[in-house]
């Protein structure tokens, strides 16, 4: 694999802002002279690499990994990319979960870090929620060829109703049943979404219920 010392210099960069450090933080926790920020400099530029043992130690302040610092792969740690990967979860979500996994080791049964993930599990294995999606997505398509073909019909129908307003201000009895369905077809997708936020809103209740004493105790 080629290194990129532009890249390596981005995340450092990153990475010591995100620390809220200026290049003399950076350098004193380092344990190196103030004298040397034009070494940072150096190294946030890409000019030179910062030698091993400087990088080892940037891994410990930073709490990322020196794949990461390298440019080896996107997240502070290989495990987060390769869950993301995996699973389409996003950087901060898997991070999320992986600070209440280890808060909920160290803290009494069921703290909030630990039932919130018991509920994240139950949520993500609850049928009903993949039935809904499956639901939605399935009447959608439907919906959506219904209203192409209907478009199709209307474009030139409507056309011609605007000249017959221009003419005499009568609409014919054609028109107005077609784009009655065209509006009716909007309505009645528009109702089916209300139904579906009404069934998972009784599903989620169902589960908040079960982890409802959990949280109180």
């Amino acid at each position: 694999m080629e290194y990129s010392s532009k890249l390596i210099g981005e995340r450092i960069r990153r990475e010591r802002k995100r620390k809220g450090w200026n290049q003399y933080a950076l350098l004193m926790n380092l344990n190196r002279s103030p004298e040397a920020r034009r070494t940072v400099i150096s190294w946030e530029k890409g000019k030179t690499l910062p030698p091993l043992d400087d990088m080892v130690n940037m891994c410990k302040l930073f709490n990322c990994e020196l794949g990461y610092l390298l440019g080896e792969f996107p997240d502070r740690h290989r495990a987060t990319t390769d869950i993301c990967a995996e699973t389409g979860l996003t950087t901060a979500a898997v991070e999320w979960l992986q600070l209440w996994k280890k808060i909920s080791s160290k803290t009494r049964a069921y703290s909030r870090e630990e039932i919130a993930l018991r509920f994240i599990n139950d949520l993500i294995c609850f049928s009903h929620v993949e039935d809904l999606a499956e639901e939605a997505i399935s009447f959608q398509q439907c919906l959506g060829q219904s209203i192409e073909s209907l478009q199709s019909f209307i474009g030139p129908e409507r056309k011609s109703a605007e000249m017959d307003l221009g003419r005499d201000g009568v609409m014919e009895d054609n028109i107005d049943s077609v784009l009655y369905y065209e509006y009716r077809a909007k309505e009645l997708f528009g109702e089916f979404m209300e139904d579906l936020v009404g069934h998972s809103k009784l599903a989620l209740r169902d589960l908040e219920l079960k982890y409802k004493e959990l949280f109180e105790g």
